[in-house]
């Protein structure tokens, strides 16, 4: 059954079956996102192996939103995504002019 699911409906599904999973509210359907006991929504990401804090945020969709950066930053516009953007390389290239430090401060800026 599963050879006959395109990718993104694969993905749709474990999602899906995530959710239910995780529906104590406490966990988000996004890849990264986290709920915090303040009520904030942090994103946070790996990179070589270690935990990166990308910041914390007053709704799901901003973390998800910056855990998405980071992951294209790392991967490029094949990355897997949390929200779908329409010109994933236009995003890479501006994305390209910073360096991963730099990228990180800046969400972690906008975090606040």
């Amino acid at each position: 059954k599963l050879a006959e699911l395109s990718w993104d409906e694969l993905v749709a599904s474990l999602r899906s079956e995530a959710r239910r999973a995780n529906s104590d509210g406490q966990t988000s359907r996004f890849r990264g996102v986290t709920k915090l006991p303040s009520g904030k929504w942090q994103a946070k990401t790996a990179m070589k192996g270690k935990q990166v804090y990308l910041g914390s945020y007053a709704t799901k969709e901003e973390a998800a939103a910056a855990y998405d950066k980071a992951t294209l930053h790392m991967y490029g516009p094949t990355a897997l995504l949390n929200i779908r953007t329409e010109d994933p390389e236009d995003e890479v290239r501006k994305l390209a002019v910073l360096s991963w430090d730099e990228l990180v401060a800046s969400l972690r800026s906008e975090a606040r």
